[in-house]
């Protein structure tokens, strides 16, 4: 059993960004994202206090002063993804059922008490919560193999019937316990009897659906409020221009391609929708949005891109639809002609030049297009991007420009998995599509994720067998072999392991730091040191507030260090060290917190706006030197102690640094109060 406490808060329909994570957010913070788009079950605890179960996530809505709070894996729930809310008005404590079997007790002063053994327990059956029945101090929880029963008081199981049969919902009356199937009908069994035995339960009617008694102006109530968060909880593709947030569905299951776009984008606090119910307005559907692209000149004027081609948005309006009527785009070739639910593009970016690059899917001829700064079409055919000579390679994604102005992209498809280089200066092509390290040993892939460039230039490449990566030499030389960073295991046998080797790495990014963030498929977040030598984290679902293991996409906020992590469970974000370094320290720029430090205080004094690398000295006012080290990311990290690792005296200290190139100076004050 575990609790968790959160004080209660006011939510405004809008929240500026600064103020939901301010500038200076603590390094090692949690924030979660979630939709309260759909509300499916609501529940009135007194008469004043409402609980919402809205799109997988819960709120609580107070109607005496309109206040709206939300709760979070990262705040005090024990879990995300709930199925069911129930209330006791005898405990006054609310029952969350989450999908996986997870039950946490919420009481009024928002402490939680987790019941895991429901989840972790092993039974024969499905454990799928149908319904939540609360009769007084007990909760009766409709499973697809019988019921169980839970002490809301007790905090413990109570009881588990297994009655042979999916129950759709239950309930108790006249000292009775009712079961209902929506094909077998109504049975029932005295409380006094022992229900664990089958045969003490008795067929007393037929199914008769339940009724919804939810109050329907308190609907009405419910369905008007705000409590901010994007309309989805789908984060397949991220990017960040701005300092804001843009977002697609993407990452959807190939062999189910009929998700809506979910165009979405978050600039200070606010979630804007984009216009995504346009079947009526095209003429055909509007799906599976896998990749979107932001104007260097105007962040309001967006193009996203997926399975039935190319979208032109203004201010998160629609504008325009791209596809074989009005663009050299191609249908799918392997549907019937000129199909337009299938206009597979699955990749566009924006080049230095303003040029608009798109890479057309299955298309009988056509592969790389350029949509000019002067919307002109050009395109840019590669033989080495069609298979077979048949069509163009299926699921191009992440397409990207690197610090050479080459082109990245991977084809994430069980075909031909594979990496694409493209030389825009020369229209050369070259496909990676046979994956052998330089040891020697090659790879069977059959899926490759995401690709990104690190600070030192070299490419990596995200596979369902782990990270690879080519240097520059490699690339200029063309060869064939992929670079696998080897750790020691410094256990005498002088050998070691691949980094994250057979680990599905599903989406990468680099910080300012120079660190990998790796997003995995089932193993949770990692974060590698710049020298590949050093797991800095390793977050997953059971450690942290990770919302799951299962990553969709990563993005970084430069300005802030705010990485933020697409899972199957929604958005969350964690505050990293890692901020755009500084490229001038002066007193204007060079913050610490907290300043002034306040007896008690015992973490970190961080100090922010540094050149990444740069020297920092704190000394007295008399110059004696007591702390000194190096600036990682933009930023370093003092606990207020003394080389002695004592708690240095009360007064003002000075933060001196040197950036590489040798310019010095004060840059900040930091006052200790003990």
């Amino acid at each position: 059993m575990a609790n968790h406490s959160l004080s209660t808060f006011l939510l405004f329909a809008t929240l500026s960004w600064t103020t939901a994570y301010p500038a200076h957010a603590q390094q090692g913070t949690w924030r979660a994202y979630l939709s309260y788009h759909q509300p499916k079950e609501i529940v009135e605890a007194g008469s004043d206090m409402v609980y919402v179960l809205a799109s997988g996530d819960l709120y609580a809505y107070n109607r005496a002063d309109q206040s709206i709070q939300t709760f979070d894996k990262t705040t005090v729930l024990s879990d995300c993804s709930i199925a069911h809310i129930a209330y006791s008005h005898k405990e006054k404590r609310l029952v969350i059922v989450y999908s996986n079997g997870n039950i946490d007790l919420l009481e009024q002063n928002s402490n939680v008490i987790n019941i895991a053994d429901y989840m972790n327990k092993t039974i024969t059956g499905d454990k799928t919560v149908n319904a939540i029945n609360i009769n007084g101090s007990t909760a009766y929880m409709a499973t697809r193999f019988g019921i169980v029963c839970i002490g809301i008081g007790s905090a413990a199981i109570l009881n588990t019937y297994n009655l042979g049969f999916s129950v759709n919902y239950c309930y108790v009356k006249d000292q009775y316990l009712y079961a209902a199937n929506s094909s077998k009908g109504l049975y029932r069994g005295a409380l006094t009897d022992n229900l664990a035995d089958p045969t003490q339960w008795t067929r007393v009617g037929n199914y008769i659906a339940p009724v919804d008694t939810t109050d329907t102006e308190l609907k009405k109530t419910i369905a008007s409020l705000n409590p901010g968060g994007p309309r989805y909880n789908n984060f397949g593709y991220m990017t960040v221009a701005n300092n804001r947030l843009y977002t697609v569905q993407g990452g959807a299951d190939y062999n189910d391609c009929s998700a809506a776009p979910q165009v979405m984008d978050l600039a200070t606090g606010d979630w804007t929708i984009y216009d995504d119910s346009l079947r009526t307005t095209l003429g055909h559907a509007y799906l599976n949005a896998q990749s979107i692209a932001v104007d260097p000149n105007d962040p309001d004027h967006v193009w996203a891109s997926g399975r039935t081609g190319l979208y032109e948005y203004q201010q998160g309006h629609f504008k325009t639809c791209y596809n074989f009527t009005n663009s050299p785009l191609q249908a799918a070739a392997t549907v019937q002609a000129n199909n337009p639910n299938y206009v597979i593009v699955y990749s566009v970016m924006y080049d230095s030049k303003g040029s608009l690059w798109m890479e057309n899917g299955f298309a009988p001829e056509r592969s790389l297009i350029e949509l000019t700064a002067d919307r002109q079409w050009v395109t840019h055919d590669q033989k080495a991007f069609m298979i077979e000579n048949s069509y163009s390679l299926e699921y191009v994604r992440h397409l990207q420009t690197d610090s050479r102005g080459l082109f990245w992209a991977v084809n994430d498809n069980w075909t031909k998995p594979s990496l694409l280089c493209y030389q825009p200066s020369s229209n050369n092509a070259r496909l990676y599509s046979n994956f052998t390290n330089t040891q020697g040993t090659t790879y069977s892939i059959n899926y490759c994720r995401d690709v990104c460039e690190d600070l030192d230039h070299n490419i990596w490449v995200c596979t369902n067998m782990g990270p690879f990566y080519l240097t520059p030499d490699d690339i200029n030389s063309q060869s064939d072999l992929f670079n696998q960073p080897i750790i020691p295991r410094n256990d005498g046998t002088n050998t070691g392991d691949y980094l994250l080797s057979n680990v599905d790495i599903k989406c990468m990014t680099v910080d300012a730091a120079g660190r990998k963030w790796f997003g995995t498929a089932g193993s949770g977040l990692y974060c590698i040191s710049r020298n590949n030598m050093t797991q800095v984290y390793h977050f997953t679902a059971d450690n942290s507030p990770l919302l799951s293991n299962n990553i969709t996409a990563l993005t970084l906020v430069p300005s802030t260090g705010e990485l933020f992590i697409g899972t199957e469970n929604g958005l969350c974000s964690f505050m990293t060290n890692d901020q755009a370094a500084a490229q001038g320290m002066t007193s204007e720029t060079v913050r610490a917190y907290p300043n002034p430090v306040k007896p008690g205080y015992e973490g970190a004094i961080t100090i922010t706006g540094l050149s990444d690398n740069a020297d920092v000295k704190i000394t007295t006012i008399n110059g004696v030197l007591i702390e000194q080290g190096r600036a990682t990311g933009g930023e370093y990290k003092w606990y207020g102690l003394n080389r002695r690792q004592h708690r240095v005296a009360s007064g003002i200290y000075l933060v001196q640094v040197a950036t590489p190139e040798g310019d010095k100076g004060v840059v900040c004050k930091i006052a200790i109060v003990n």
